[in-house]
Order: structure tokens, then C-alpha cells, then sequence
């Protein structure tokens, strides 16, 4: 897994999931490519998490998804 800046220090629990989550895939027999797309659909998120110092899962809310939905789809628009 490729981590992205302030997603791969030992505090930050929801990076800390992502191993594991991508190996619950493998071991459910998803494919490389579907493996790799979550994996590149997720790093963005725990990025945002992570600069806005969301390090726990128990810290996202539905108001943090919904603003992080928000910037996604500027950044879309915007390109």
C-alpha cells in the first residue's frame, strides 16, 4: 500500500485499517484491480481525515463525509 503524507503514523487508527481491509477483499477472492481501486478510492479520504487531524473512526461523522463530499466534488468540477 502506498501512504500518502500524515496518513502513516502509528496514531492514525483509520490508516491502520487499511491492511487489514485490504486483505479482508483478497481473502474474499476480489480481484487485484477491484483490491487496488478501493485502496486509491480510500488514500484520498484518510488523507482529508488526516489533515484535519481525524485519526480515529470514532471521530467521522456524517457532517465530516458530507464536507468531504462536498470538497471531492469541487475538486471534480473545478478540473
Amino acid at each position: 500500500m502506498t501512504a500518502l503524507s500524515g496518513t502513516d503514523s502509528p496514531e492514525n487508527k483509520i490508516a491502520g485499517f487499511l491492511p487489514a481491509y485490504m486483505d479482508y477483499l483478497a481473502q474474499k477472492n476480489f480481484s487485484a484491480l477491484t483490491i487496488a481501486c478501493r485502496r486509491n478510492e480510500l488514500l484520498p479520504f484518510v488523507k482529508y481525515c488526516a489533515e484535519r487531524a481525524v485519526t480515529d473512526p470514532s471521530q467521522i461523522t456524517v457532517s465530516l463525509i458530507d464536507r468531504y463530499t462536498k470538497y471531492v466534488t469541487g475538486r471534480i468540477s473545478n478540473v
